[in-house]
């Protein structure tokens, strides 16, 4: 007869070594952060304090950041902003990046936390840090990317993956591919995530002609504002798809 095999939840596990008058003997250790690893792929969850989009970001970044006290960050935090402030007029250029706007952006990004942080502020965050952020809200399943064209995004650059709130990151498993993330966002796909691509612009024609381009199968009953959803996100999939 073929052995069977049957999946046995963690909870139950515990159930039954608790049950177990000879649990002391068999010294068994279970890692509960390892099993919950596992159940995530991998993928872990940070929390950060304080709670500011440059603060996910130095925590990302800067080693020391990680590992000096929560109270002394706060002082970090403003003397970043202040090195920002100073700095970013010769970075940051063009009408996308006005002057005044910006300088109260990144500050809103430093200390207000992420309620006050804008797409201006995320976009000057990610083209001072030179890196790519997706924005995840878990309450709504919903994700977003700073730059929001995907289509612009380099490999070379480094990836963050930051909550909404600014309170949370995720840090990816180790030996984890920037150029898995195209898999990645169609596995969040599948599990209910709603992902938000750059929709793509043009008149009906021109978003037909993007769609034979990239070898899109249009719907004949699509309207306008559903193709460029479609076209935006099929835009973006092949673009990841290039990724090694």
């Amino acid at each position: 007869m073929a052995a069977t095999t049957t999946e046995i939840s963690f909870d139950l596990l515990k159930t039954w070594l608790a049950a177990n008058k000879n649990t002391s003997k068999i010294n068994l250790r279970i890692n509960e952060d390892a099993i919950e690893e596992v159940k995530t792929n991998g993928w872990k969850s940070q929390a950060i304090e304080p709670a500011t989009p440059l603060s996910c970001i130095l925590y990302l970044t800067d080693p020391m950041y990680v590992h000096i006290p929560t109270t002394s960050r706060p002082s970090i935090l403003r003397e970043k902003c202040t090195e920002l402030e100073s700095s970013f007029t010769s970075i940051l250029k063009g009408r996308q990046f006005p002057v005044r706007r910006t300088a109260e952006a990144i500050i809103a990004a430093s200390t207000g936390g992420s309620d006050s942080c804008s797409t201006l502020g995320w976009n000057a965050l990610c083209r001072l840090f030179e890196c790519q952020i997706v924005w995840f809200d878990e309450g709504t399943k919903l994700l977003q990317f700073y730059p929001s064209d995907v289509c612009e995004w380099e490999q070379e650059k480094p990836i963050y993956f930051i909550s909404c709130l600014a309170n949370q990151v995720w840090i990816t498993p180790e030996g984890w591919n920037q150029g898995e993330l195209g898999v990645w966002l169609a596995n969040k796909e599948a599990d209910g995530w709603r992902v938000k691509y750059e929709e793509a612009d043009g008149t009906m024609e021109e978003l037909k002609e993007l769609a034979s381009k990239i070898g899109f199968n249009m719907s004949v009953k699509v309207n306008k504002a559903e193709l460029q959803k479609q076209l935006g996100r099929a835009k973006a999939v092949k673009h990841l798809a290039t990724w090694e």
